[in-house]
């Protein structure tokens, strides 16, 4: 997800300085971040809202700070599906040809911020809930939602990125 977010923001710059599609300056490949993106950061928040439905069951009203912590969690998901869903929404609209491709750089630049801003600076803020009132690896085996179908589309989702722009996205050895 970080190595797309990063090809992600790469792209735009290259369409923003006017990139041909030679030179990975292409509507195409940010459309194929953005696709990758939806899948991936979805993903992670449907994960992430059944994780805070799993800790508000376990987590006594006295517990303030735990709930404290888990509620924000959940404004942070609320955030991230909001940012998504509009990123989804312009790369829809672009390629409808709704929009130009300038409306569809700036939604990719604004989820960018939000990513760099709120996402990139969480880590793990529900393990300490987590030790808590549940075994570590009991949550996380519950919460482990792979699966062979999740595993393959984002394989595809990833190997189209790496054709689209070899010079950004290097292919993974797997």
């Amino acid at each position: 997800m970080i190595r797309v977010k990063d090809a992600l923001a790469r792209g735009v710059a290259r369409l923003d300085a006017g990139g041909s599609a030679d030179e990975s300056g292409d509507p195409a490949f940010v459309s194929a971040c953005v696709d990758y993106l939806e899948f991936i950061v979805g993903r992670f928040i449907s994960q992430g809202l059944a994780n805070v439905d799993r800790l508000n069951a376990l987590i006594p009203a006295t517990d303030a700070a735990s709930l404290g912590i888990v509620h924000d969690i959940e404004r942070t998901l609320a955030g991230t599906r909001q940012q998504l869903d509009r990123l989804v929404v312009a790369r829809e609209a672009a390629a409808s040809g709704a929009v130009d491709v300038e409306v569809l750089a700036a939604a990719c630049r604004t989820f960018l911020g939000f990513y760099d801003s709120t996402l990139a600076r969480r880590k793990d803020p529900a393990q300490a809930v987590v030790e808590k009132y549940i075994d570590p690896d009991t949550y996380w085996r519950e919460t482990n939602d792979v699966t062979d179908a999740s595993i393959e589309t984002e394989r595809t989702l990833f190997h189209r990125l790496t054709v689209l722009a070899p010079d950004i996205v290097q292919s993974d050895p797997d």
